[in-house]
């Protein structure tokens, strides 16, 4: 009986030294097994009883092995990634073109669970950075998979930093010797019309005017990246009281499989200075919302949204189909309000 007690022991001692579910599944059985032959009345055949005892003992020793070999490749494993991601960092430098290299660097980092995090932060920092569409479009789509309600905030932060770039570019058109026919007053206009502002010269263009067409791409690829983000309505995902204040949302109606912002939920969002053009928003939510500033351009469906308390008066610009819609069902309380109310709806934009 003291063998038992032993090996008893023993089998107790590595359960608590391995708690892992393979070897506690193991150590259950062999102390099952001790059990059994513990409680076993009629005279013992020995040898029989050790080969049991032997048996198990056996198994317990390779769980053990096996759970220290795996140890070490774990550890080897995680010493290769990072030695990995160090000699990614070092080549980075946002001085140069290394930015390009660098984000396609970081992008294989995205499913790493140990550089996982730092890899967004950096892709997200550096994809507003690069002047290659083709590893711009890698990256944004590697964020995009990646997304979650706890880090979309990186999207939202790269997509206002690319409606600065561009209206950094446009604000320069002020203050530049442009042809005439460039739309200095009329962001949007721009956006679409870019090769009205910079002679096309087959690779000899200006670096400017290189950078307008980029940001007006990048504008375009960030829109459609948010509303199928959005309208794929991962758990937790929300777009309610968010900060999207100056963002782009362009194009949302030429999106691919329909997607766009339909029946998306904004309420309590602050959308200061941002620009929405040719969005499909009918069966949205701009409830609470704040609008000061936004230019709602040539949106065109509308049905069924929903703006309750929600500024809208107070935009900088709207389309005429629009501004009617909120003028006859969400008109505002105050003289002072319905006096701005007015005044947008007599100013407003075409809705084509």
């Amino acid at each position: 009986m003291e063998d038992f007690d032993r090996i008893e022991k023993m089998t107790l001692e590595l359960a608590d030294k391995n708690p892992d579910p393979d070897s506690l599944l193991k150590v259950s059985q062999a102390l099952f097994t001790i059990r059994q032959l513990r409680g076993y009345k009629p005279t013992p055949v020995w040898p029989t009883v050790l080969t049991s005892i032997t048996a198990f003992l056996a198994v317990l020793l390779t769980v053990v092995t096996l759970r220290n070999q795996t140890k070490e490749s774990e550890e080897r494993r995680e010493a290769a990634e990072d030695s990995q991601w160090i000699d990614v960092m070092k080549q980075i430098s946002l001085k140069d073109t290394s930015a390009q290299m660098g984000i396609l660097g970081v992008e294989g980092f995205f499913d790493s669970q140990r550089h996982g995090k730092q890899a967004r932060e950096v892709a997200a920092t550096l994809l507003p950075l690069t002047d290659n569409k083709d590893s711009f479009e890698i990256a944004l789509k590697g964020l995009v998979r990646h997304t979650t309600a706890d880090n979309q905030r990186d999207l939202i932060g790269i997509a206002k930093t690319i409606a600065y770039n561009e209206w950094d570019v446009f604000n320069g058109l002020k203050s530049s010797k442009v042809p005439e026919k460039c739309p200095v007053e009329d962001v949007v206009a721009f956006l679409n019309s870019v090769n009205q502002c910079y002679e096309f010269k087959d690779g000899e263009e200006l670096p400017v005017a290189k950078r307008a067409w980029l940001y007006s791409w990048e504008v375009d690829s960030m829109s459609d990246a948010l509303a199928k983000l959005w309208q794929r309505g991962s758990p937790g995902l929300r777009v309610s009281n968010l900060d999207l204040s100056g963002i782009f949302l362009v194009n949302c109606m030429d999106l691919k499989n329909g997607d766009n912002l339909k029946n998306l939920d904004f309420s309590d969002s602050q959308f200061r200075g941002a620009v929405i053009h040719l969005c499909d928003i009918s069966g949205a939510h701009f409830d609470r919302a704040e609008l000061s500033d936004v230019i709602f351009h040539q949106v065109q469906s509308f049905e069924r949204s929903s703006w309750k308390e929600a500024n809208w008066w107070d935009a900088r610009s709207m389309s005429c189909g629009l501004a009617s819609y909120l003028a006859k069902n969400y008109g505002p309380g105050s003289s002072d309000q319905q006096a701005r109310a007015k005044q947008l709806v007599d100013r407003c934009t075409s809705d084509n």
